[in-house]
């Protein structure tokens, strides 16, 4: 088993995914920070969420012939996203 970080640029014929890659958002300090710096062209939560899409997209890409993703029912994470 691989985290997704680890599984970046390898390949198998088949990838298992298990939950979703869902982004912790409502960090009330961390989006004002976002908002003071002119370097940062979104808040911070966006940024996760975005994190988090890059991330699923990692995993789905990873398996050859088959990808399985297992996911919560009912789950908002990227997961609901590529349905």
């Amino acid at each position: 088993f691989l985290t997704i970080h680890k599984a970046k640029g390898l390949q198998g014929e088949v990838c298992v995914i298990f939950d979703d890659s869902k982004a912790h958002i409502g960090h009330i300090l961390r989006n004002e920070v976002y908002k003071q710096i002119p370097y940062f062209k979104y808040s911070y939560d966006q940024a996760m969420i975005d994190e988090s899409y890059r991330l699923a997209y990692v995993a789905i890409t990873r398996g050859i012939k088959r990808v399985f993703w297992f996911a919560p029912k009912g789950s908002d994470g990227a997961f609901s996203h590529f349905r």
